[in-house]
């Protein structure tokens, strides 16, 4: 819904603008802005994730440490296929696209994280791309990988609570 929104806004803001040049630079900034801003929620939600995640609750500085690693390795072996899935194969988008869906992705983790809920970000940002996508009414998407992405989130979740119910049952 807030992709929806968002499109909506960026398109009327676009017809306020004369200049082609004015206007791509206007998105270039506001892309930019919104890039800030994803990352300001990510590292936000990514944090609370982290020490919530401490099983002591003491939030001592050397777990969180530790916890904070492991996410980044966790990134860096696992993260590149689904970023490199989402920025490339989905679909393609104009500027004025990429920045209210990005924005959108942004303000559904950053609601999440306002309550203290933790988010998947690639889902919060696919969310944001369809939602984008349906004011144009775009039909030229990889449906196949949509269907794998969706897949993947639904049978992820259900195999950690598996293997967390197993670790508790079998300690």
């Amino acid at each position: 819904m807030i992709g929806i929104l968002l499109t909506y806004l960026t398109k009327n803001m676009a017809k306020r603008i004369r200049s082609i040049i004015t206007l791509n630079l206007t998105y270039s900034y506001l892309t930019v802005v919104s890039g800030v801003y994803a990352a300001y929620t990510l590292e936000a939600n990514t944090l609370g994730l982290i020490i919530g995640l401490d099983p002591a609750g003491t939030h001592s500085t050397t777990v969180s440490v530790l916890f904070g690693l492991a996410t980044i390795l966790g990134m860096f072996l696992f993260g590149r296929g689904t970023t490199r899935s989402v920025a490339e194969n989905i679909i393609g988008m104009n500027q004025s696209e990429a920045f209210a869906s990005q924005l959108a992705g942004a303000f559904t983790v950053q609601g999440f994280t306002e309550l203290r809920t933790p988010v998947s970000v690639s889902q919060a940002v696919v969310g944001g791309i369809y939602g984008t996508t349906i004011p144009h009414k775009i039909v030229v998407r990889n449906d196949r990988l949509t269907r794998e992405l969706i897949f993947g989130w639904t049978v992820a979740p259900l195999i950690g609570a598996c293997l967390a119910f197993l670790i508790i049952y079998f300690s």
